[in-house]
């Protein structure tokens, strides 16, 4: 066989014409260590520098395998592979971690060219050898940094979404305290006129306390949910009677709809087994659902709105219905996204939805809708019952 006499030159395409002799001078400069490889006996030649980088003693002979023991396992791979002769690349460069006997775990950096025969068989292996640890380290803390920086910048991005929401919220909530407050003022008029027409009976008198205090209760209600959603409150889950929430929805939109000549349908069984739920949240939810049925039905001739409680598979089933205008799949697909809205600027926050979804997940209940444009929209809600049933009541 007949070797190339001609020594290997710099590892670097760009610097080929850089002698090898300049090449070890740089060594000494700078404190690299070199090896050579011999590809045909596996015997390794390692400058005192190298082994004093790998942590032997400057007259220890190494061998590649000795060498291999000191890779870091997460390392040896990307070596392995280094050291592979059949690669395509004749100058080669790789970072890797080793365990040093002296000074634990250290980076060091490996440049080798490979040398070839007149019959392109690799035969030789030259590199050298950089200890760039104090240079990861920097890079390391750079990265802390870095992410300290990008913590600080998620944490003040969190901030101020949650102030955002919180005032999206608070407007959301006055939207759906107006409708309330202007039913209390009402019945006050009323009453302040019937007082001083000397017409007000005692009856009457009470019904209209009873009216009002149940619209405080109602307004109460909305507000501790608030409070609850803002300081991250769960909510307290217990056995209801789906008559008890019917008849809160109805004191708050029954104005409402009596005003705009809306007809409200009721299904509702007798025998409805008690809901595992919080009463005023649930309230609050199928007041927003009634509230979003009110302006798709705007425009609509003869407008109605069903409520429909029954139980399906041992969980209760609520659904609000209209036969108004109706949504596109698109519109469907995105009702639930908090800020999105389909109403005009000013008349709707877009959290209304986002906020009866996140109500009845922490029931770990479902809401799903389903629209087609001018047939109206279904919104359906799905919650646990407070105990099993038979099947012969479920029937």
């Amino acid at each position: 066989m007949t070797l190339k006499v001609d020594q290997p030159e710099i590892f670097d395409d760009s610097s080929l014409n850089t002698p090898i002799e300049t090449w070890f001078q740089l060594i000494q400069i700078i404190q690299m260590g070199s090896w050579k490889l011999n590809l045909l006996t596996n015997q390794l030649f390692c400058s005192p520098e190298t082994r004093d980088l790998l942590g032997f003693p400057i007259n220890h002979t190494i061998t590649v395998d000795a060498w291999l023991k000191l890779v870091h396992s997460d390392d040896l791979q990307l070596f392995n592979q280094f050291m592979n002769l059949s690669g395509e690349s004749q100058n080669r460069e790789l970072d890797f971690r080793i365990h040093h006997p002296k000074k634990s775990i250290i980076w060091l950096r490996a440049v080798a060219k490979i040398s070839f025969d007149l019959e392109a068989q690799p035969f030789e292996c030259r590199g050298i050898l950089l200890d760039i640890t104090a240079q990861k380290e920097k890079e390391l803390e750079a990265s802390y940094s870095q992410l300290e920086e990008l913590t600080k910048a998620q944490e003040a991005l969190k901030s101020t979404n949650r102030l955002a929401t919180i005032g999206e919220a608070s407007a959301s909530l006055a939207h759906e305290l107006k409708t309330p407050l202007s039913v209390l003022m009402t019945q006050l008029q009323h009453l302040n006129l019937r007082h001083h027409l000397n017409r007000l009976g005692e009856k009457e008198l009470g019904e209209h306390i009873s009216s009002m205090t149940s619209v405080t209760e109602g307004l109460l209600n909305r507000l501790t949910v608030m409070q609850e959603m803002t300081h991250g409150g769960k909510p307290g889950l217990g056995p209801c009677d789906a008559s008890e929430v019917l008849k809160g929805v109805e004191s708050l939109i029954g104005p409402t709809l009596q005003a705009r000549d809306i007809k409200l349908m009721v299904d509702l069984p007798q025998k409805l087994p008690l809901i595992r739920t919080n009463r005023s949240q649930l309230e609050q939810v199928l007041l927003i659902l009634c509230n979003n049925a009110l302006d798709a039905l705007e425009d609509t001739l003869n407008p109605s709105l069903l409520l429909n409680f029954c139980t399906e598979d041992q969980l209760a089933k609520i659904e609000v219905i209209d036969n108004g205008s109706g949504m596109n799949e698109t519109t469907v697909s995105t009702i639930f996204s908090p800020f999105f809205t389909t109403k005009k600027r000013g008349q709707g926050t877009g959290l209304g939805l986002t906020i009866a979804k996140k109500i009845i997940e922490e029931h770990q209940g479902k809401i799903s809708v389903k629209s087609s444009i001018g047939l109206g929209t279904t919104f359906t809600i799905r919650l646990r019952l407070a105990e099993k049933i038979s099947e012969t009541v479920t029937s």
